[in-house]
């Protein structure tokens, strides 16, 4: 897979995509034996389309040129779609992305292998959009899992107290669009936290991170600025990139944080000496993105995932299976 970039746009690498309803996928998947790994869309059980009002499944598939009849009348995937799900199914590198914001979930999964890169999404209605693209156009793809900016608008500020905290009233300290931040006094939201910033009511960080609350181990004024962070935390993104190693899978987790029109990545740092007195083992940093560094921030991830696959399949016995 040498050539595979996942931080270079690549506008020529476009992907070819298809919408399937969730019956449809199942039918393929069953056809051709295979499984989609975990961190994948999995499709629920064909409905009884010979009872529906619409054709019957495999008439549907045929129409659709997705299955053909075999030289023994049986049916069989095409040979393009079959190669874009033996991606999915046997990766040499994958990522998967949930996410959580004020218009619903995502939920995506991503893949490499053999130069061939492929995407699953999960639509609205169950619907699952499928895609195949050259493995190089990784990065470009993945751009399309971190959503648009949730309106133009400004960026939160906080203002802050003398000694670099938030005064009493933080939650009065946001102001409108911070140009002036110098004169004013204002930040965004950038900065070292601990974890537990992230400890939202939808309890993903926690599962992802192991988060347990810190907030009492902070001074007032750093306690309040934590607040203030958490409460305009609107949007997350996880991502998971994975690869089969030969003691077991190599896992690289990735957490994006938004408030409003800004994303901000969660870039674990070591702790100080005070905070580690203090207690404070788990720090990050809010560091501001934009959707399309996405590719860069997974890279490592990724690399570390196509090379425990790679140690992994040379380690094998000769004729050992994968």
């Amino acid at each position: 897979m040498s050539g595979l970039r996942v931080d270079a746009p690549r506008p020529d690498a476009v992907a070819k995509r298809l919408v399937l309803d969730p019956d449809e996928l199942h039918v393929l998947l069953d056809l051709t034996g295979l499984r989609l790994p975990p961190g994948f869309t999995a499709p629920t059980a064909p409905t009884p389309q010979e009872a529906g009002d619409g054709p019957p499944l495999s008439q549907r598939l045929l129409e659709r040129g997705l299955v053909r009849h075999g030289d023994d009348g049986a049916l069989e995937v095409v040979p393009a779609l079959l190669a874009n799900l033996l991606v999915l199914a046997a990766p040499a590198a994958s990522v998967s992305v949930e996410g959580s914001r004020a218009e619903g979930a995502l939920k995506a999964g991503y893949a490499v292998r053999g130069g061939l890169g492929a995407s699953l999404f999960l639509l609205p209605g169950g619907r699952i959009e499928l895609s195949v693209f050259e493995d190089i156009g990784l990065g470009d793809q993945l751009v399309r899992a971190v959503p648009e900016p949730l309106s133009a608008g400004s960026t939160p500020r906080l203002n802050l107290g003398p000694n670099g905290g938030a005064g009493a009233g933080a939650g009065d300290g946001v102001e409108g669009d911070g140009t002036d931040a110098a004169e004013a006094g204002a930040t965004t939201m950038a900065g070292r936290y601990p974890l537990a910033v992230l400890a939202g009511p939808s309890g993903l960080a926690e599962d992802q991170f192991g988060v347990s609350p810190e907030l009492d181990r902070l001074e007032a004024p750093a306690r309040d600025r934590v607040r203030w962070v958490r409460s305009h935390l609107d949007a997350e993104l996880r991502f998971l990139a994975i690869g089969k190693g030969r003691d077991g899978l190599v896992a690289t987790p990735m957490l994006w944080v938004g408030a409003g029109p800004q994303w901000y990545a969660v870039d674990p740092v070591p702790s100080t000496a005070a905070e580690l007195d203090a207690g404070l083992t788990r720090m990050v940093r809010l560091v501001p993105v934009a959707r399309e560094q996405v590719g860069t921030w997974l890279a490592p991830g990724i690399a570390a995932a196509l090379t425990a696959s790679a140690d992994a399949v040379n380690a094998r016995p000769e004729g050992g299976e994968g």
